[in-house]
């Protein structure tokens, strides 16, 4: 294909789309072929496959793409009824050592 050029250069995966079984978010992967044209990289997946995936789906090597560490519970869940209305929190925790707090009522079902 004349659209096709041998990169050999890395990139980071910034969304996995429904390639879960072939690419983690955040992890660097080496592209072997770019379409211009198509805008799509082949890149060899997770599942030791290589294929070609959409250009959008990467952000160029050296990029941060932060993703989520942990959670945890702040507060003892006392109700864990189905039509508990009881309050919870949680601190989340992010590979850019940020926290984010979330709150949350359970709806009734």
């Amino acid at each position: 294909m004349n659209n096709e050029k041998i990169n050999n250069k890395i990139v980071v995966c910034n969304y996995v789309g429904t390639y879960v079984n072939a690419l983690t978010r955040g992890k660097e992967y080496e592209v072997l072929v770019e379409d211009e044209e198509k805008q799509q990289v082949k890149i060899v997946g997770d599942n030791h496959r290589a294929r070609w995936f959409r250009r959008s789906l990467f952000l160029p090597a050296g990029n941060n793409v932060t993703i989520m560490v942990s959670w945890e519970f702040d507060n003892e869940i006392i109700d864990s009824s189905e039509k508990s209305l009881e309050h919870i929190e949680l601190t989340v925790t992010f590979s850019n050592q940020q926290n984010q707090l979330l709150s949350s009522t359970r709806p009734l079902s």
